[in-house]
């Protein structure tokens, strides 16, 4: 679906790794490890009157160490590699921030954009309105429908208290279930 869009990192992050918006911003390079296949959620950006990139998450829960899934694994290196070859392109114009969801010349990506950009997108694909939050409600939908305990959502997701958890999975019916498999089935690829 964002396949070769500058928001195409942010929306995989987000669909794979139910990944809020502030926390696929502020994803550095710096916080994956491919050699231990594990990406650390210890940073995001934020904006409210300006852009605010934070040493933190939204709460203790939410800073967590995921395993990295071997299809994403590939599409991240040849990110990284694209990446350096734009640093070498751009030259001293590239601004070299460490973070996966940039702009060619390195620049971050504002929130703001991945929520306008992700709309726009929805809108040229003909698919229906979303907002970009609701690609982590699919990743947790689909983990509580292949059978994955309420406990092992909250810690993927990162939600502070169970609860939150159960208020926002717990009351998923069969037919909802198949119905966000059946969505994500016409929509993901990489």
């Amino acid at each position: 679906m964002a396949k070769g869009t500058t928001i195409e990192p942010a929306v995989i992050l987000g669909l794979f790794y139910g990944l809020r918006r502030s926390e696929v911003v502020g994803l550095r390079w710096r916080d994956i490890d491919f050699n231990n296949n594990t990406i650390t959620i210890c940073n995001t950006v934020t904006k409210l009157v300006t852009q605010t990139e934070q040493e933190q998450t939204k709460s203790k829960a939410s800073r967590r160490t995921m395993y990295i899934i071997p299809e994403t694994k590939q599409y991240l290196l040849e990110l990284k590699k694209q990446q350096v070859k734009n640093k070498e392109m751009f030259g001293a114009e590239y601004h070299d921030g460490d973070h996966v969801c940039v702009w060619a010349d390195g620049r971050l990506l504002n929130p703001e954009y991945v929520t306008h950009a992700f709309n726009k997108l929805l809108v040229q694909k003909n698919l229906p309105k979303i907002r970009f939050h609701d690609l982590r409600h699919t990743a947790g939908s689909l983990l509580l429908e292949k059978g994955l305990s309420i406990k092992q959502i909250q810690e993927y997701l990162g939600h502070e208290q169970v609860s939150t958890t159960l208020d926002i999975y717990g009351h998923l019916s069969v037919e909802g279930k198949k119905e966000a498999a059946s969505t994500i089935n016409g929509i993901l690829s990489i």
